[in-house]
């Protein structure tokens, strides 16, 4: 049962929009539907650095290079433009928080499990370095 006032009146407000039209392109956002799966993502994102958790790889005239991501102060707001992200490019993106700045960010959805867990955490342990670029199945390549 939907408990917004606005939809319960008859009239839909753009939160519950935004909601209907992300579940009707088959995503859900992940990290923000439990405690287990923020605290994962954190987690995560500590043992990949900085580099990966606060600042995003982008190409900018052939050359890769970081840029810092957009610092959200709330949950709420993050997860609002994560939402409109996720319908203006037809793939999921999620709501996370950071381990080095403390505040929310924007990434692809991943919905970790215990087992991607142990994995991402046995090439911590390792200490593996990503030696290629990462893998972007939604960028042409080159």
């Amino acid at each position: 049962m939907n408990d917004c006032i606005q939809c319960v009146a008859g009239k839909e407000c753009r939160t519950c929009e935004r909601q209907r039209k992300v579940l009707e392109l088959g995503f859900d956002m992940v990290t923000s539907k439990s405690l287990v799966q923020r605290w994962l993502h954190t987690f995560v994102g500590m043992m990949r650095g900085e580099h990966n958790t606060c600042k995003s790889e982008r190409q900018v005239n052939g050359v890769w290079t970081f840029v810092p991501k957009q610092n959200y102060k709330s949950q709420e707001t993050c997860e609002k433009s994560a939402a409109e992200m996720t319908i203006k490019n037809g793939r999921p993106f999620d709501a996370y928080q950071c381990w080095f700045c403390n505040g929310w960010h924007i990434g692809n959805a991943a919905n970790l499990t215990f087992g991607k867990f142990w994995s991402i955490m046995w090439v911590w342990i390792q200490g593996k370095k990503r030696t290629t670029p990462k893998v972007r199945p939604w960028e042409p390549k080159q």
